[in-house]
């Protein structure tokens, strides 16, 4: 085992011979230390919660910006239209609609290759890039589906997260559910 266990994990060794993590606040277990740490940052990105509405936040201030979404406050004006936001960011992406100006993708020289959408945010240009490469960015272990962002990855990952037994970690379920399918009774 050699490193020390956080503390709201356990550390033991099953029959098998495998070492087995387990989340003290869930009862999750995962045999990767790795899965078991991204497992945990979802118990502290919950520790602000809306009492209007359950949004779970990760900072007390992103908490305070998002209140002002519940008390309707908009303290942020468009200088140009006096359109006014509850948050910065949104005044932000606003202030990009008087502008006008959309970013082509250089390799296909089209806005987007199946409808003809031009892209407002460089980012969301950049995002779009990624699917002219060859290889796939972000592949699935467990069901083989493919994501060009990690963001859309990790929600991926949580489904079969939630897919998964209680007590079994998601490859452990996902094995048992093949050898179920090979099985003459199918089930």
């Amino acid at each position: 085992m050699g490193e020390a266990a956080p503390r709201n994990v356990n550390v033991k060794q099953e029959e098998s011979d495998q070492t087995v993590f387990s989340c003290w606040e869930c009862k999750l277990r995962c045999i990767n230390r790795n899965h078991l740490k991204q497992h945990l940052l979802q118990h502290k990105l919950g520790a602000y919660i809306c009492n209007k509405c359950g949004k779970k936040c990760h900072q007390p201030l992103v908490l305070k910006r998002h209140m002002s979404v519940h008390t309707g406050e908009k303290p942020h004006e468009c200088e140009l239209c006096g359109k006014r936001y509850s948050l910065f960011n949104s005044l932000k992406e606003h202030m990009l609609t008087h502008i006008g100006e959309t970013f082509p993708c250089p390799q296909c020289e089209k806005a987007f290759s199946h409808c003809d959408k031009s892209f407002r945010f460089a980012s969301n240009l950049n995002a779009h890039k990624v699917t002219h490469y060859k290889h796939k960015v972000y592949e699935c272990e467990i069901c083989g589906r493919v994501y060009y962002s990690p963001s859309g990855y990790w929600n991926h990952k949580r489904t079969h997260k939630k897919e998964a037994d209680g007590n079994k970690t998601m490859q452990t379920a996902v094995k048992d559910q093949d050898a179920a399918q090979q099985s003459p009774g199918g089930q």
